[in-house]
């Protein structure tokens, strides 16, 4: 054997990972100690050192697997499931109101709540989790439902008199309707702080 070849020893990497019949490196972390602003700072730099290893490495390719696949595939799910809830919602409420016009009306409400939910999480300096998107679906059902009581006796209103100016039925709607629409409001809020500030 000596006489074939020479043997030499030196250290080595203990196994040799491919991905797709290529050689690669796998790089694991783990963030659960960290609060949510130290990880926004070591998402930020890592996206920083990944761009200069591309810039100075051209062949250089990145995949996120692991839990950060799986969140991204959850943030999909909860994506679609928004949209098809919002869709069959949308489909009850021309059922209903049989108009077109109305439901649209009805759902432009969730637009200016979702404004209310951002600067909510900016200034209580937390991300966008999957639970939040959750939070968002049972939100938007909230919403709808107190646009859906103070839009149907506006309806009503202006089906007892026809002749009415519609600024006064609005108006008249929204007062018999802000305290019912307010104090549940402020009742699901009272509920929920304990949950979000973790009282409990």
């Amino acid at each position: 054997m000596k006489k074939l070849v020479w043997m030499k020893n030196k250290k080595s990497d203990s196994a040799i990972t491919h991905f797709g019949g290529v050689r690669g490196v796998q790089l694991t972390t783990s963030l659960s100690k960290l609060v949510p602003k130290q990880r926004k700072e070591l998402k930020e730099n890592l996206v920083e050192i990944i761009k200069k290893l591309e810039k100075s490495y051209s062949g250089l390719s990145i995949d996120y697997s692991g839990r950060v696949k799986k969140s991204f595939m959850r943030y999909l799910e909860a994506g679609s499931a928004f949209v098809m809830a919002i869709a069959a919602i949308y489909l009850f409420l021309v059922f209903m109101f049989k108009s077109y016009f109305l439901p649209f009306l009805i759902l432009s409400s969730i637009p200016v709540g979702i404004v209310g939910i951002s600067v909510a999480f900016w200034a209580h300096s937390e991300p966008i989790s999957f639970m939040a998107l959750i939070g968002v679906v049972g939100f938007s059902g909230v919403v709808i439902n107190d646009a859906l009581i103070m839009i149907n006796l506006m309806e009503e209103l202006k089906r007892r008199d026809p002749l009415d100016n519609l600024f006064n039925v609005i108006i008249k709607g929204a007062k018999d309707r802000y305290a019912p629409i307010f104090l549940t409001t402020v009742t699901t809020l009272a509920g929920l702080i304990p949950s979000i500030y973790g009282f409990w």
